[in-house]
């Protein structure tokens, strides 16, 4: 009878203790130090509603959408926010195939955008003028919200952009070649 109360102790005094385990990883219980005054916040970054305008071609006519975004100090962050918003329109207007989203965003020190995409944002089977008309409402979109780049370079899993008929070898201008503004 001794052993199983000694042993029935254990078990509880383990169980008990890997509860309260549990609730700090999972943060339900916190433990905080003391503070010497100044409380650090990993959210710093101001952040604001903007209303964007989202630039497309569809039934042979432009197309602009409002829509609100959170928008930041980051420009890189703004522009990844922005370009998603374009693509999820895109493919609720059925104007792509299928649903892709912006990788990454990075802007050099030349005033070189990178965009990164999932996948080919280039139909196959789509016509030339209706690719071309895909990259200008990015390229619309871009300059029409603000934001400043001398050239944009489009590419798909970070490695540049293959398309039979228009060339991605090099950037492309950020008003894009019919001049929209």
């Amino acid at each position: 009878m001794n052993d199983s109360r000694f042993y029935g102790t254990i078990c509880a005094v383990f169980f008990i203790t890997a509860l309260i385990f549990f609730a700090v990883y999972n943060q339900w219980i916190l433990f905080i130090g003391p503070m010497n005054g100044n409380i650090v916040t990993s959210s710093s970054i101001l952040m604001q509603k903007k209303q964007v305008v989202l630039h497309y071609f569809y039934g042979d006519k432009w197309k602009a959408e409002k829509q609100e975004l959170l928008w930041t100090e980051k420009e890189d962050k703004n522009i990844f926010q922005l370009i998603n918003a374009l693509l999820t329109l895109l493919d609720e207007e059925r104007v792509i195939e299928k649903k892709m989203t912006l990788q990454s965003v990075l802007i050099s020190s030349a005033g070189c955008m990178y965009l990164s995409f999932d996948h080919n944002i280039l139909g196959k089977q789509e016509t030339i003028f209706k690719k071309w008309m895909l990259i200008e409402g990015i390229l619309k979109t871009i300059t029409a919200n603000g934001i400043v780049a001398q050239q944009v370079q489009f590419l798909v899993q970070h490695k540049p952009l293959e398309d039979a008929h228009l060339d991605f070898s090099t950037p492309w201008p950020s008003y894009g070649f019919m001049g929209l503004k």
